[in-house]
C-alpha cells in the first residue's frame, strides 16, 4: 500500500506519513518517503519533515554498473 500516492487528497494518508514521521523523530531515526513521482509531491512532502526522498521523480531505476554515472549527472544538474 502507498501512503504517498493521492497523499493530497486523502487526509488519512497525511495523518500516516506524518505519524510515521514524528516517530522516526522521537526515536532520532532518518526516514525516506518513497514513491515520490512529480515536484509537486515532492515540495508537499517536505512539510512531513522527512529526511530523504526516493522515487522516479528523481531517477529511474538504473543497473548497477550505471548507478555512479547517474548520480555524477545528478549532482551536477543540481550545481
Amino acid at each position: 500500500m502507498s501512503f504517498i500516492r493521492d497523499i493530497k487528497q486523502k487526509p488519512q494518508n497525511q495523518a500516516m506519513v506524518q505519524s510515521i514521521v514524528d516517530y522516526a523523530r522521537r526515536t532520532n531515526t532518518e526516514t525516506c518517503i518513497e514513491g515520490i513521482e512529480n515536484k509537486e509531491v515532492s515540495d508537499y512532502i517536505e512539510q512531513f519533515g522527512s529526511t530523504w526522498q526516493q522515487g522516479y521523480y528523481y531517477s529511474k531505476p538504473v543497473p548497477i554498473d550505471r548507478f555512479e554515472e547517474v548520480l555524477r549527472e545528478k549532482s551536477t544538474e543540481k550545481e
